[in-house]
């Protein structure tokens, strides 16, 4: 007889299933008794559209995979029946519907479940994929909630939105459109609220047409969002008109393209923004002078200045013909800060600018990469990490970006308010940078980034060789002991940051050699880690010691280099990160064959959807 026919092995069998059940309704039982488990249905809603929001679509996919789910779907529904039953009856948690990232099967199956809870619809270039679910979605404009669309020619706009045209929109509080392929010079941005947004707040536009700025919808904004292109150039006065009726804007993001204004340009009356928070400005060196004479803002507010490659607003002007004594970008922005947040009126010029922390990007006109960084703070920061290089939140902060035209770059520098700066972070070799630090008398703590190291220190030698011929002229012959620390004595008190005591090195190759002298062109090499240690030693015997080092992530710093520092500054914090680099290691990877696929429709090497054209909410 089979034993698996067995009465005995039978009823053991029906045994253990009792048993498991009873284990699972006990443990049931159980978890109904964690704290969890006794939150309301409601409040349970909240915390799962929470994780969805938080979770939700990083990194972003402009392409959808085959079967692919959003990632906080199983974590919510696959954990207990509780929390799958109280997910399944909530609609807003299925309301946001991302057609560019998820297969058309999975976005029919959100829309069913979200009923008739209000919607967050986003769309890319491609929308035919998934059009029957993109329809249902679109067709009741009153429950549209917020609308992305990315990369849509004007045809498909026209195919998708055309409900929305002249509809009232009672619940939408964000729009964005990226509809850099437009072939036509239609509005379509603000011809799709004709009929009207009362609640709409965020407004995120980058299109190559010119956009009508005279529409209502501008009054209720707090988050504002522009950019054309050169194809389509605005009218600054037309800007500042609609400016004019957006005083409630908490965000300003502007990249235009402006046709040439004079720099003397200025309107009877100032645009007051009194609760702006971020501003954020790109345009030419000129149109930025006249934006920001134009603008009175709170000095809370962060700025952020994007000069352009074309450095003065037109590309064929020599900078030799720009005018000499026009008004410096620093002393502007100095005027466009309100006396008191909270006013309305203008008052009487800054007399400084209010400002806790700036940055200074140079970049490269034509690549854009940034060859320098300086960052500044007034108040004493210690270096620990590269979580500190970063910008205080709800602080003043100043940033700068330039193209790497000195024509710019030095009326700039010629107003940063570097005297007071007690902080400053920096990276790169650009020489008008470092002699503008130089500046910095009350600096107590420099961090020191990368290839930045270099200079600091080919810096010093270079002010050490030449202060050295000219005090031998001068000095009287007491030996050469006394010669030497006399030469040595003037060197240092001229030299840079005499007040330092806090010296950071992120970074920074200890292995590499550098010219003692490249001014005389010796073509002596010495050691970097030689250099540091000459630089400390005379910091320490004539001028004011480093009392604090930190190494983060430096290449050939090892025991050996770290005891050196240690006898010459006893407070020294580092990381053990022992990494060794060669010539090899700079050598270009041959080996990186990445295929480069659009993030619209995830196709190899496609040029038609425009890959710059996300600017995510």
């Amino acid at each position: 007889m089979d034993q698996s026919e067995s009465p005995r092995v039978l009823e053991c069998d029906a045994r253990i299933a009792r048993l498991q059940a009873e284990i699972r309704a006990i443990q049931t039982l159980r978890n109904s008794y964690q704290p969890i488990s006794r939150l309301p249905p409601e409040l349970l809603c909240r915390v799962f559209v929470h994780v969805r929001d938080t979770v939700s679509s990083f990194p972003r996919r402009h392409y959808y995979i085959a079967n692919a789910i959003p990632s906080w779907v199983r974590p919510i529904t696959h954990i207990c029946r509780q929390w799958r039953d109280t997910a399944l009856s909530c609609p807003e948690l299925w309301s946001r519907l991302e057609f560019d990232s998820y297969p058309p099967s999975w976005m029919e199956l959100q829309l069913s479940r979200a009923k008739e809870a209000a919607l967050s619809v986003s769309f890319a270039s491609q929308p035919d994929k998934y059009e029957k679910p993109l329809l249902a979605a679109l067709q009741n404009p009153a429950r549209l909630q917020s609308l992305r669309i990315l990369g849509a020619t004007c045809e498909i706009v026209n195919k998708y939105v055309k409900n929305l045209r002249g509809a009232y929109l009672p619940l939408l509080q964000r729009f964005q459109f990226n509809g850099i392929s437009c072939k036509t010079h239609q509005h379509l941005s603000i011809d799709l609220f004709s009929g009207g947004t009362p609640l709409l707040q965020e407004l995120d536009l980058h299109v190559n047409e010119a956009l009508p700025l005279n529409s209502p919808i501008f009054k209720n904004l707090t988050i504002l969002k522009l950019k054309t292109l050169e194809s389509a150039p605005m009218i600054l006065d037309n800007l500042l008109n609609a400016l004019d009726n957006s005083p409630t804007l908490h965000v300003l993001d502007v990249e235009f393209s402006f046709p040439d204004v004079p720099l003397s340009t200025s309107r009877s009356q100032a645009v007051i923004l009194p609760n702006l928070e971020t501003f954020h400005f790109s345009s030419s060196f000129a149109n930025c002078v006249a934006i920001l004479r134009n603008l009175r803002i709170p000095t809370k507010a962060q700025m952020d200045i994007v000069l352009t490659h074309h450095a003065y607003g037109n590309p064929h002007i020599a900078p030799t013909d720009v005018p000499s004594d026009a008004e410096s970008l620093l002393s502007t922005m100095q005027r466009a800060f309100l006396p008191d947040p909270l006013s309305s009126n203008q008052g009487p010029v800054q007399e400084s600018l209010p400002i806790k922390s700036l940055t200074y990007h140079q970049h490269e006109e034509i690549y854009g990469v940034s060859t320098i960084t300086l960052m500044a703070w007034l108040d004493d920061r210690e270096f620990t990490s590269l979580h500190d290089l970063a910008p205080d939140r709800n602080r003043p902060h100043l940033r700068l970006h330039s193209p790497s035209n000195a024509h710019v770059a030095n009326p700039v520098f010629n107003d940063i308010p570097l005297v007071h700066i007690k902080s400053a972070s920096i990276r790169g070799d650009n020489k008008l940078v470092w002699n503008t630090l130089r500046r910095a008398t009350s600096l107590t703590s420099l961090c020191v980034d990368g290839a930045s190291a270099s200079i600091f220190f080919k810096h010093a030698m270079l002010v050490v060789k030449g202060n050295t011929s000219t005090a031998g002229d001068k000095s009287k012959k007491k030996g050469p002991s006394a010669a030497r620390a006399k030469k040595e004595k003037q060197v240092v008190s001229v030299g840079s940051f005499p007040n330092l005591a806090n010296l950071s090195f992120i970074g920074v190759d200890f292995g590499h050699s550098m010219y003692d002298n490249p001014a005389d062109c010796d073509d002596m090499p010495i050691n970097f880690e030689k250099q540091f240690m000459r630089y400390l030693k005379l910091r320490r015997q004539y001028a004011k010691p480093i009392k604090r080092l930190l190494f983060t992530t430096c290449i050939n710093f090892t025991d050996k280099e770290f005891g050196d520092v240690k006898k010459v500054v006893s407070d020294v914090d580092w990381d053990k990160d022992v990494e060794f680099r060669d010539d090899e290691y700079y050598m270009e990877d041959e080996d990186d064959d990445d295929e480069n696929f659009c993030e619209f429709c995830g196709e190899e090497d496609c040029y038609d959807c425009g890959s710059d054209a996300y600017y995510g909410f």
